[in-house]
């Protein structure tokens, strides 16, 4: 199968009710991972240039703004995705994420985090305060930690995510996960009908308003079998512990792990792709679409019409706002320090060679 004989993409998380906000704050990282996705520790430094504390309050600032005048009241719901590098490392993360929090949203907010849980126990607890508070039923914080064991230890490790939980028992960590499992999500919402399932997840997440996924790097044989160890031992604090394809070190993975890996990425139901025939696959992210093509690459949406931006924005590390992060240069709104940001109201016909993009709600053939 090639990127041709897919039809349509759908994102069956994004709604219409949601509006979904990417901001790279940061490419600066205490870590300097081998095999880091954003590249050596030269490319962070050289990616980062223009980055200050000034700036980021700009943006911050700026952002907040246009949540209050442009979804408050319109959404009932926005996803933010706060991307790095190491953002627990910044001297003003604390305060950009409780301005966040506090801004004027009648809704919930969604924050996501990518972190490799580096941060200090005073700031973790500090997290802990900030999403414990009276309104956290509609502030709610989901932490993507990554496991790097060449800087830390499992039990240093695994001690910040139990001190991410606060003092929830294990019983209200599994009602949390009810309502915030994307497999279950969808399966809840037709059961139970909107209203019921939308008023279970506000108990949900004032019961348990921090969620965590931890990632583990794969990039051999070998680190399967660590990894399914290290789910075996931890599962109990959370079930989301998803391993992370290395894709410089696909070659090094056997054909028989290959399979193993196919059949995980096809349990979830995050993604639908339809294809010519009318065949469909569920995935867990627009990545995973590479195991499914022949040529083992990533999808090439190049002529197909995206809607993206139409319900999100992405923003860059200096402020540049953009529809698509995939084809940035191609989809610049503005800069969102100088300027008021519209958003349109069409789709775009995508120009890129390559899809790594979430935040769309679907994709489909001219």
């Amino acid at each position: 199968m090639t990127s041709n004989d897919i039809i349509k993409v759908e994102n069956l998380s994004n709604t219409k009710d949601t509006f979904t906000i990417r901001w790279n704050v940061t490419y600066l990282c205490n870590y300097s991972c081998a095999f880091c996705i954003q590249g050596n520790k030269n490319t962070h430094i050289i990616k980062s240039k223009g980055e200050s504390e000034e700036n980021r309050r700009f943006i911050c600032n700026h952002l907040i703004t246009f949540i209050e005048t442009n979804l408050n009241k319109k959404y009932k719901e926005i996803q933010m995705y706060l991307i790095g590098g190491e953002l627990t490392i910044l001297p003003d993360f604390l305060e950009m994420l409780s301005k966040i929090v506090n801004c004027n949203f009648e809704g919930l907010i969604q924050i996501h985090i990518t972190t490799n849980l580096s941060a200090d126990e005073s700031l973790l607890n500090s997290l802990v305060t900030l999403f414990n508070q009276k309104y956290a039923n509609e502030r709610v914080l989901e932490v993507s930690a990554s496991y790097y064991k060449d800087y830390t230890t499992e039990e240093e490790f695994i001690n910040k995510v139990k001190l991410l939980y606060g003092k929830n028992n294990l019983k209200n960590r599994t009602i949390g996960r009810l309502f915030n499992n994307r497999s279950l999500v969808f399966k809840f919402r037709k059961l139970l009908g909107k209203k019921l399932f939308n008023k279970g997840k506000k108990i949900a997440n004032k019961i348990q308003p921090i969620h965590v996924n931890i990632g583990y790097p794969l990039c051999i044989d070998e680190d399967y079998k660590d990894y399914i160890a290290f789910v075996k031992k931890y599962s109990y604090i959370t079930r989301k512990i998803n391993f992370i394809i290395i894709r410089e070190y696909e070659k090094s993975i056997s054909p028989k792990l290959k399979k193993k890996i196919n059949k995980k990425y096809y349990k979830s139901n995050f993604i639908k792709v339809t294809i010519k025939d009318g065949s469909e696959y569920l995935l867990s992210s627009i990545n995973q679409i590479r195991l499914l093509l022949d040529e083992e690459n990533y999808f090439n949406p190049k002529n197909y019409l995206c809607d993206i931006g139409t319900n999100s924005i992405s923003i860059d590390n200096l402020g540049i706002v953009s529809r698509c992060v995939s084809c940035k240069n191609d989809t610049i709104l503005g800069d969102i320090k100088k300027e008021t940001i519209v958003l349109p109201k069409t789709k775009f016909i995508c120009k890129c060679n390559k899809c790594t993009c979430n935040y769309y709600t679907l994709i489909e053939k001219v």
